[in-house]
């Protein structure tokens, strides 16, 4: 209906569309603007965004005070977004506000008109603010970027080896037991090492985030404790299980990674020796400045985050080429 007005007001006038508010016409310009908005729904830009959150607040608030309302600021710019500064507080915009008509009935149509509008800026603003800030941000995390560590072979080193420490292919991983990305990647890189049987060559180092996550160190120190006693795949396993789950006292570490003498265990535990290997790791993540876990070398090639499955068997290939030359 607003769609057909707007045609039917614009040919009896022989008005250009999208011209600037203030013009001959009060209502003729605010159909022709609705009508631009209908044609137009996902019309997005920066400046828009801008000035649409802090005027489009202020026109619903004073929408029932006031029949011109903010039309000439805020709506304006819609059309010619150049000739708006890059703020409206303090200033004057380029436009003149039209005059309020003194007809009843066209003075509720422009109401009319102005809410209409009003409630396209919002959906607009909603639209532009996924475009712009939960897109990019979650194709930012969909595809992690992969960089070139020209000095990995100098992470290779301390830790634990799972799989066959003199395999061809390297993987180094920077871990906590309570982030659940690093669970994520440990079941991956099982997946790989199933995959390439004999050619992947896993190095878990402790990387505990002990600012957000309180038992993450204690869980690293049980790990190279129970590694004296059972592999250290299933007591990592058994770790990452337990996670950030509130822990039951009433079943200790020593049960949890499966440990047959208890006593030597839980003495471990407090070992100076173990605590500096857990620190040695940590301060090895720092130097990578990666800002969170996990971290995964690939050979050289380094993921900050979880790795997807597509891409690490990717990286993996790669080294495969690599080490057969």
């Amino acid at each position: 209906m607003h769609l057909r007005r707007y045609r039917r007001v614009r040919a009896a006038t022989n008005a250009p569309a999208g011209i600037l508010l203030g013009g001959a016409n009060d209502e003729l310009h605010r159909w022709q603007l609705l009508g631009d908005l209908l044609r137009n729904p996902t019309r997005r830009s920066r400046r828009f965004l801008h000035h649409t959150v802090s005027a489009g607040w202020r026109l619903l608030t004073r929408f029932w005070g006031a029949s011109t309302c903010f039309d000439a600021p805020l709506f304006g710019l819609l059309y010619q977004p150049s000739l708006v500064p890059l703020s409206v507080e303090g200033g004057d915009l380029p436009f003149t506000p039209p005059m309020s008509s003194s007809n009843s009935s066209s003075d509720g149509m422009s109401r009319i008109a102005t809410f209409i509008i009003a409630v396209c800026a919002v959906v607009m603003t909603g639209l532009a603010v996924k475009d712009r800030l939960v897109e990019p941000a979650r194709k930012s995390r969909a595809t992690p970027m992969v960089i070139d560590q020209a000095d990995w072979a100098d992470f290779d080193v301390g830790g634990n080896v799972i799989g066959d420490a003199t395999a061809p292919i390297k993987v180094v991983i920077f871990s906590d037991y309570e982030c659940p990305y690093c669970k994520l990647m440990a079941e991956r890189l099982r997946d790989v090492q199933s995959k390439y049987p004999s050619q992947v060559a896993v190095r878990h180092r402790h990387w505990p985030l002990t600012a957000i996550h309180q038992r993450a160190y204690r869980y690293a120190v049980a790990a190279e404790c129970a590694a004296k006693q059972v592999p250290f795949e299933s007591a990592s396993s058994a770790l990452f299980a337990l996670g950030s789950l509130p822990f039951d006292s009433t079943r200790s570490l020593s049960n949890v990674v499966g440990v047959r003498d208890s006593t030597t265990f839980l003495a471990c535990l407090t070992d100076s020796l173990m605590l500096r290997r857990v620190d040695a790791d940590a301060s090895a993540a720092r130097r990578l400045n990666a800002g969170g876990t996990p971290v995964t070398l690939i050979g050289r090639f380094r993921v900050n985050g979880a790795v997807p499955l597509p891409l690490l068997d990717s990286l993996v290939q790669v080294q495969r080429q690599a080490s057969n030359r």
